[in-house]
């Protein structure tokens, strides 16, 4: 059985990037570096010769510096998973929003995402991959919050971005999380508190800071959770932050400490272009 480097999910075979967190894969592997396919590329030259190169088509891969982009910069995703339009958005103002002020901390609903919402975040994976994630939530008709996910590559620029849908539904404990049709998992206990512990197949986590207060590019979350998550499966370590009424809005790297994601912008979507990339992305 195959795990992710990034996140610890069960690999299907055939997969070029993770089911759960879009992460990279090969055969469950870091992917090859610039430098061992320059490596491999010599080694073929040396031994098969001109010929064998001009049959073949091998050529060397082009490299190519990733630089993290600002927000203004951030591009949609391509033509085969077209976004959603542009027009008819307008800046996401959580104070607007009645009762934000009066959610209870302890309440796991109070940190998903808010439907109607585009969130652009910038990621960097285990295995040096990175790009934009651009997530639209929704409220479906059964109750339940969707959030789908576009996510680019810099390790294949030119591929469409990675698309997986994530279910959140609240029950008795607390609120589960679905990816992409696999069994449902929790992801926030309810009774949150600080030092509060739970656990999942592949992870265990715990509350380490409760009504924080983080910055994150240039704006500034209270109420804020801090979550360590350790994965079992292959002995990673972070620390994420949830903010009331967007989510995640932070993680880092617990053995380094390095950025491994933040959020970008956030704004609001229109009604009629969310019904469709809903419709088409994550069914009815």
């Amino acid at each position: 059985m195959t795990y992710c480097t990034g996140c610890g999910a069960t690999l299907r075979p055939g997969l070029r990037f993770c089911e759960r967190c879009g992460c990279s894969v090969a055969g469950g592997k870091p992917l090859l570096t610039g430098k061992r396919w320059l490596l491999l590329g010599l080694l073929l030259s040396l031994g098969l010769g001109g010929w064998w190169l001009s049959q073949r088509g091998v050529k060397e891969s082009p490299k190519t510096e990733i630089s993290q982009p600002e927000p203004v910069a951030v591009q949609s995703p391509r033509v085969a998973v077209p976004p959603a339009p542009e027009a008819a958005t307008t800046p996401l103002q959580t104070e607007d929003i009645p009762g934000i002020e009066e959610v209870s901390l302890a309440d796991p609903a109070t940190y998903l995402p808010i439907p109607g919402s585009r969130y652009r975040c910038f990621r960097t994976y285990p295995d040096g991959d990175k790009g934009v994630v651009e997530k639209i939530v929704a409220r479906v008709e059964d109750g339940g919050i969707v959030a789908i996910s576009f996510a680019e590559s810099s390790f294949f620029p030119e591929d469409p971005p990675t698309v997986s849908v994530a279910r959140f539904q609240l029950r008795q404990d607390g609120i589960y999380q679905t990816y992409d049709g696999q069994s449902a998992e929790l992801f926030l206990p309810s009774d949150l508190r600080q030092g509060k512990k739970w656990q999942t197949r592949a992870s265990s986590f715990e509350v380490l800071q409760y009504d924080s207060t983080i910055a994150v590019e240039g704006q500034t979350f209270q109420g804020a959770l801090a979550i360590q998550v350790k994965n079992n499966a292959v002995g990673s370590e972070e620390t994420f932050w949830l903010a009331p009424g967007h989510g995640e809005v932070m993680r880092r790297y617990g053995q380094t400490g390095e950025v491994s994601s933040k959020l970008l912008s956030a704004e609001s979507v229109d009604a009629d272009e969310m019904e469709k990339l809903v419709s088409k992305y994550a069914g009815k």
